[in-house]
Parts: C-alpha cells; sequence; structure tokens
C-alpha cells in the first residue's frame, strides 16, 4: 500500500515540475509500472526524465515502456527499463500481452484515443499528462492565450529546487544582459 502511495508522490511532483520529496526511510513493496508513449521521437526523448525520476524514487520498481517499433531501441538500452513492449500489429494484441505483465500502474504520457483505450482495457490505475490540447487550440485557431506560464524545457522535473528540496537561486544573468526588467541595457 505505501507504494502506491508513494508512486503518487512520486507522479504529483513530477506533473507539478518538482522533484519529489519523499521520507528516505520509507519503504514499500515493488511495483511494476507501464509507460506509455507511442510517437513522436522528440516526445519520446522528452520522456526520459520521467522514466529516470521514477527508478530513481521507486527503486526495485519494475519499469516498462510501450512505444511504435521504431522507437523500441531508445528505450532497450535504458538502464531504467526492465522491458520494451511495441505497438507491431493491432492494439489487441499489445492489451494481450500487457495484461500477462499484471501491471500495478500505467503513466499515459500520449494522453490520446488509443492509449485511453488500451488503459481502459488493462484495468489498471493508470496517471495521464494533461497535453493541453484544447488551450493549444484556442491559441492557435483563436488567439486566445488560455495556457499556463512554462518554464523552459531544461528546468521541468527540478522545479527550481535542490535534492533536499530547498529552493535554488536563480543563475546570475550572463554579461551584457539585464537581471531584471527595470530599465534598458547598453
Amino acid at each position: 500500500m505505501l507504494g502506491r502511495v508513494k508512486l503518487r508522490v512520486v507522479l504529483a511532483s513530477l506533473v507539478a515540475g518538482q522533484r519529489p520529496a519523499l521520507h528516505p526511510r520509507a519503504t514499500y513493496s515493488p511495483m511494476k509500472i507501464l509507460v506509455l508513449r507511442f510517437s513522436s521521437i522528440g516526445d519520446i526523448v522528452l520522456t526520459t526524465p520521467v522514466v529516470r525520476e521514477l527508478a530513481t524514487q521507486l527503486p526495485g520498481a519494475e519499469i516498462h515502456f510501450a512505444t511504435k517499433p521504431a522507437f523500441r531501441q531508445l528505450f532497450e538500452a535504458s538502464p531504467y527499463v526492465r522491458k520494451t513492449h511495441v505497438l507491431a500489429g493491432s492494439l489487441t494484441e499489445l492489451v494481450a500481452a500487457l495484461k500477462a505483465e499484471r501491471f500495478d500502474h500505467v503513466i499515459d504520457l500520449h494522453n490520446n484515443l488509443r492509449t485511453r483505450l488500451l488503459t481502459a482495457r488493462l484495468g489498471v490505475p493508470t496517471q495521464r499528462f494533461d497535453k493541453l490540447n484544447v488551450e493549444k487550440w484556442l491559441l492557435v485557431n483563436l488567439k486566445i492565450n488560455r495556457l499556463p506560464l512554462l518554464r523552459g524545457h531544461e528546468n521541468r522535473g527540478c522545479g527550481h529546487r535542490s535534492r533536499a528540496g530547498r529552493p535554488v537561486k536563480e543563475p546570475p544573468a550572463p554579461p551584457g544582459e539585464q537581471q531584471s526588467g527595470s530599465g534598458r541595457s547598453a
């Protein structure tokens, strides 16, 4: 049970853009976790910090990754992924193979119709990543910006905090650039 609580803390922290702060002496039973992301290569590469944090924060957890055949090699060499599953044939074939694995939890980083069908058929607790599709559509098509302010991709996942959970000071601006928005630089 503590394993599920710990997983929720890790996932909530990752979604919030922070490093998880877990009690160092907490124990749990190892879990079997499936991470879903079928395409595209850039988005799949951006999932690697999530997989790394899961493995780091949940030692002993068995992490599997499901993707398309073209991206299989990205995770087969990963020290954090125990097994890679591919959507080579039909979704029904993949569901059958995944059901046999008996996962404790699924993390859906794709969050589309196909992955929703897959997770519904698996019947396993699932955490989904909100891709803000409605907000992106409003911005592109109607020029209405409802997107939240996001940090640069290099800072996501660490939330400007040290591993101890204390805020990290912003690095100084490079020479010749402004520190704040007051006035113009020469």
